[in-house]
């Protein structure tokens, strides 16, 4: 899944983006907007391979006039196993 940052403000305007976005891309997406976030979130799940991706999401929302910043840790979540993903977060609780 990538996470973006965004401007989008209304859901219209969301809508036009995942619009744009899928007919845009050549591979099925699944993308959201969580405007009720301070960062205006929008995520996209894809069975493509995610650094491609993230580079061409953004170019195309911000080529509809909107800007979109990729959540850098959100991308590399999703290659680490999840058994590791608890472990680091059980580790990370035991320092605090």
């Amino acid at each position: 899944m990538l996470i973006f940052k965004t401007n989008v403000d209304s859901p219209f305007e969301a809508a036009k983006i995942i619009n744009h976005l899928g007919q845009s891309l050549s591979i099925p997406i699944d993308a959201n907007f969580d405007l009720e976030d301070c960062d205006r979130i929008l995520r996209v799940h894809s069975t493509s391979p995610l650094e491609q991706l993230a580079g061409k999401v953004e170019e195309l929302v911000n080529s509809a006039g909107f800007n979109a910043e990729i959540l850098r840790d959100e991308v590399f979540e999703d290659k680490i196993p999840k058994r590791q993903q608890k472990l680091s977060l059980q580790l990370l609780c035991s320092i605090i």
